[in-house]
């Protein structure tokens, strides 16, 4: 079996077994550990994901040899498992069948954002339009060891000064709580962008985080009242922001400083565990940084090439400069 990146889970369940046991043993300290888990508080949880934030070679630690084995064969001896991840009731999104469809969601999505801009900029003008925030969520591959724990990524972005914060987390949806404890991290990760009157969130690949969208949809940021979460397509809304800022391309003239030095190069970049796992030569999974890093940097670069005279923000991604990856 294939080395897996060290979440929160792993961690713990590594500490809590002895290194000696084996066979028979050690699954029954395996399912004693998965409960001590599953009755874990948050706060408690989160100190765990802190002792792993804070190991500084990941790839090092070295796992109980039967350990993932032993996971995998729980997961397997646990058929209510699937029940409980049915719970949340997540319904599915409505997928576009054909092209058609496609273009009817699509132009829809874009008329969509066009009147929300329409209505805010005679309310807060360029208020929303500067402060951006995207996500993107991967979830481990293995069914059978970890298939619940989603990596999140947020990145808030503005147009005039590019990346402003970075927040990234693992949660184990499997465990209700964590849906709020990811609430709450959003709310710190946005905290910016309080006074805005919506919560944008382009989403990168739509369709494959479908879960993440349903849940966000229906998540209150706590403390703001009305304050709830928009999810489109990344591709409709850069094309929303074209055809904006064509229709008002005077306003955004005079709001940027068109002397801003263009970035053409679009860094690739890793967070510390997918950049440690690399260094391994692990076959890795994406990496959440890397979708929105690329995302950011090819739709800005485009359109500073569109509209040269339009200062839009030139560094997008200088917040990253000390975790780029060399390829």
């Amino acid at each position: 079996m294939p080395k897996k990146s060290l979440t929160p889970y792993l961690y713990f369940m590594n500490e809590n077994i002895p290194p000696s046991q084996s066979g028979d043993e050690l699954f029954r300290t395996v399912v004693e550990v998965n409960e001590k888990w599953k009755a874990m508080a948050a706060e408690e949880r989160t100190e765990w994901k802190e002792k792993v934030q804070s190991i500084k070679n990941k790839s090092a630690y070295k796992l109980h040899g039967q350990l993932l084995r032993m996971i995998a064969a729980l997961c397997k001896a646990q058929p209510q498992q699937q029940s409980r991840k049915q719970k949340y009731g997540v319904e599915k999104l409505a997928i576009p069948e054909n092209y058609r469809a496609l273009r009817l969601m699509r132009d829809k999505n874009l008329s969509v954002l066009l009147d929300m801009w329409n209505f805010q900029l005679k309310k807060v003008p360029f208020k929303i339009m500067s402060q951006l925030h995207f996500m993107a969520g991967v979830w481990e591959k293995d069914l059978q060891v970890s298939s619940s724990i989603v990596e999140v990524c947020i990145i808030g972005f503005t147009l005039h000064e590019g990346v402003m914060l970075c927040f990234d987390g693992y949660y184990d949806t499997a465990d209700e709580q964590m849906w709020h404890t990811l609430a709450f991290d959003i709310e710190d990760a946005t905290s910016a962008c309080v006074n805005e009157i919506n919560f944008l969130v382009p989403l990168i690949n739509y369709a494959a985080f479908e879960k993440l969208i349903k849940r966000a949809q229906a998540t209150r940021i706590p403390n703001n009242t009305g304050f709830s979460v928009k999810v489109f397509y990344a591709e409709d809304f850069f094309a929303a922001l074209k055809i904006w800022i064509e229709r008002h391309r005077e306003l955004f003239t005079d709001f940027f400083d068109c002397g801003t030095v263009v970035e053409t190069a679009v860094p690739k970049i890793r967070c510390d565990v997918h950049r440690a796992m690399r260094g391994k030569c692990h076959a890795m999974q994406c990496c959440p940084l890397d979708f929105v890093s690329y995302l950011i940097g090819t739709y800005f670069n485009y359109l500073r090439e569109v509209f040269p005279d339009i200062g839009l923000a030139g560094k997008p991604l200088a917040y990253f400069k000390q975790s780029m990856v060399e390829y």
